[in-house]
């Protein structure tokens, strides 16, 4: 039987050349934090090895509604001051920025059914360039533009206000290494070639102190069930359920929790190497217990990316993300690429 990438679909599930796209949680607010990155149900064979790199730039533009009621009034572009945001009463957040991230990722099969892994990453946060691509954009499809006109192009700030809480920093933070992850999955049965099930568990080792948005300085663990469906040669269905327990992050007085988050994806095959993917991630979010309402509702993003094969070895992909339905707690767009290869 023919697979998506010209072998049989064991082959397919062996070599995990299907699978969802591993790109994790971009927004701003998130990053010092463990985020799952969807993965294939399959595990790599016994002694065989996956190295990855991925490229990600994201832009963040969320505020309170009380905040977007401001910058709607405005009626020229011009910076927010620490003295604007403190004139609107209540609880309030404005997060303007763009976030790049490069993640290097290794994973080796050590036994039938069992693989370990590791993530490093390096991440920036800047002004960023993508406010006028994204502005245009909301020109052409008619979308609003959610106060971004009443604000200069490029700019960086980040401010949150709950209770007695109050983080503001205009000037960006530069780069620097994000935490390590360590993974370890595990075959879990079902039918190999039609309906993989595997167990993922995930620990993120801090190598900040909490008190910037590179590292939250806390240990967090994740665990979370994958799965997919192979009903034809040329779709996959993807999916995962997880739970993870952050560690307390000082910087936003949040305590230690614990979240749930799925993915859903499908996958369709376009040539004998080539695939497109769309997939939805929901998760809760980790600033719930903050009196801002936007920030803690549940969030949604939708991604949509081609994959490309090359000499069963190589494997290239694009995507867009874009959030949904709830739009001040994700990440505007996010734009990935990655390549990896089997060793």
């Amino acid at each position: 039987m023919t697979c998506l990438f010209s072998c049989s679909s064991a082959c397919a599930v062996e070599f995990g050349e299907t699978g969802p796209l591993r790109i994790r949680d971009q927004f701003l607010l998130n990053m010092g934090l463990l985020a799952f990155d969807p993965d294939a149900a399959s595990v790599l064979m016994p002694g065989q090895s996956r190295i990855e790199l991925i490229e990600t730039a994201s832009n963040t533009f969320a505020m309170s509604g009380a905040m977007r009621d401001g910058l709607d009034q405005r009626t020229g572009r011009g910076p927010v001051t620490l003295a604007d945001l403190q004139e609107i009463p209540g609880n309030n957040f404005y997060l303007d920025a763009e976030v790049y991230r490069t993640a290097v990722s290794f994973d080796h099969a050590v036994a039938d059914g069992v693989q370990f892994g590791v993530s490093l990453q390096w991440l920036s946060f800047v002004g960023g360039s993508l406010d006028g691509f994204i502005e245009n954009f909301h020109d052409t499809f008619g979308f609003d533009q959610g106060g971004r006109e009443g604000v200069p192009r490029g700019g960086y700030a980040t401010y949150v206000r709950s209770g007695g809480l109050e983080v503001f920093d205009e000037a960006t933070p530069g780069s620097a290494a994000g935490d390590i992850v360590l993974r370890y999955k595990a075959n879990l049965g079902g039918d190999p070639v039609r309906s993989p099930i595997s167990l993922q568990a995930m620990t993120k080792l801090p190598l900040g102190d909490g008190d910037d948005l590179f590292s939250s300085g806390s240990f967090d663990f994740g665990v979370e069930v994958l799965g997919g469906y192979y009903p034809s040669p040329w779709f996959c269905f993807h999916y995962s359920l997880g739970v993870l327990r952050l560690g307390a992050w000082k910087l936003f007085d949040l305590p230690s929790q614990t979240l749930l988050s799925g993915m859903t994806g499908f996958e369709f095959g376009l040539s004998p190497s080539s695939s497109v993917i769309a997939q939805v991630t929901v998760s809760q979010s980790p600033f719930a217990d903050l009196d801002l309402p936007e920030l803690g509702a549940v969030s949604l993003q939708a991604s949509l990316g081609l994959k490309h094969e090359y000499g069963r070895k190589w494997v290239l992909f694009g995507a867009l993300t874009e959030n949904v339905i709830n739009f001040d707690n994700t990440a505007d767009v996010g734009l990935h690429v990655g390549i990896s290869r089997l060793i």
